[in-house]
């Protein structure tokens, strides 16, 4: 598999088993540019016309090149893609790779069911590849650095592995190219050093559903912002009073004085306008709860929904909180904890540079102390 560019961006993916006669037809590509196309064994089709939504609330879409024609949609880390003729189970199912801190990293892979037609088979390889792209895309729709998203998933992954129960599938298994250089995740013009990879690989390890999961990962990022040597040291503290619920608190003290508060909630909150007023509430109930700090200028502070983060900034001297809170009109409906404020993701590269800046912000007056 290879992804070739412009200036313009992304071109076109192709994937091209190698070791099978020509005349199998399985020769797959997406075209990118205009209208967008998928090509099967020389034969193109404008994206529009090969998929529709299932009904207008559905996140689900239904695709067909050929004949059949399948439902395919995303839940917990996998595209499943189901024959919509009949009960059967699914016909395809692509498994986002997944890391693991303390056992076996599980490789990204697809897998097709017995009953499924060589065509089919190419043609849900591309749309599987098609429709995660393009949900990392929407994720991070708010980062204006991001030129080319593609699954974070694949680019710190093993080579993409293809299974089935048809003699094409031993074939497409050697397709094992997949390749950062297949997937850039950035054209940014940031110059960074990424987070180490031990924060990957438990960032990817969290249930993204349950917020206890991203403790151990933000725990570690901010021992890694705020290093021992430093005199820094990362106290995670329970949340117990109303109204608020329980929850976990991360405070960086430098010595014994508090200058850096971390919250996290799971990212399902962050498409929940209510849940967002909930986690902005409860920000904005700890920042006061340490307004008696006096020995730095200002506390920084991150509201983090998932990988999504708020930052937030209390001036010890004028006592106000940025951003500023939206107060609740009954009469009109209004977002108190619009969304964009929890624009800036741990790994895109506007967002990790901006945490280092805050660390290095944090630093400098630690160091005027």
């Amino acid at each position: 598999m290879s992804t070739s560019y412009g200036i313009l961006g992304r071109k076109q993916t192709t994937l091209t088993p190698s070791s099978h006669p020509p005349s199998s037809g399985v020769h797959g590509a997406i075209h990118w540019r205009g209208k967008g196309k998928f090509e099967i064994g020389g034969v193109k089709k404008t994206r529009s016309t090969l998929k529709h939504r299932e009904g207008l609330f559905s996140s689900a879409r239904i695709w067909q090149w050929s004949a059949q024609a399948y439902k395919v949609e995303y839940h917990r880390r996998r595209w499943t893609a189901t024959s919509t003729s009949s009960g059967h189970p699914a016909s395809a199912v692509f498994a986002l790779r997944k890391a693991s801190l303390f056992g076996s990293s599980r490789a990204a892979s697809i897998s097709f069911s017995g009953a499924i037609s060589v065509e089919d088979m190419v043609f849900l390889t591309l749309v599987m590849i098609y429709s995660e792209i393009q949900r990392r895309e929407k994720d991070d729709e708010a980062v204006d650095a991001i030129h080319t998203a593609a699954p974070h998933d694949i680019l710190h992954s093993a080579p993409l592995l293809l299974h089935a129960d048809v003699s094409l599938a031993a074939q497409l298994v050697q397709q094992r190219n997949v390749l950062d250089s297949d997937f850039p995740s950035s054209r940014s013009s940031l110059r960074i050093m990424p987070w180490p990879a031990p924060i990957h690989m438990i960032f990817d390890s969290a249930n993204a559903t349950r917020e206890s999961e991203y403790y151990p990962a933000y725990n570690t990022l901010l021992s890694t912002l705020f290093p021992a040597d430093d005199f820094f040291f990362v106290s995670p503290r329970p949340i117990s009073t109303p109204p608020l619920e329980p929850s976990m608190v991360f405070v960086v003290l430098h010595r014994r004085e508090p200058v850096f508060l971390l919250t996290v909630k799971s990212r399902e909150a962050l498409d929940n306008d209510s849940a967002r007023e909930d986690a902005d509430d409860a920000m904005r109930a700890i920042i006061r709860e340490y307004r008696d700090v006096r020995s730095i200028p200002f506390l920084h502070a991150i509201s983090a929904l998932g990988t999504r983060f708020c930052e937030y900034r209390f001036d010890t001297a004028s006592r106000r909180i940025s951003p500023e809170a939206i107060p609740r009109e009954l009469n009109t409906p209004n977002v108190a904890a619009p969304k964009t404020w929890w624009e800036l993701d741990v790994f895109s590269p506007r967002g990790e540079q901006r945490l280092r800046d805050v660390a290095t912000e944090v630093k400098a007056m630690c160091a005027a102390l």
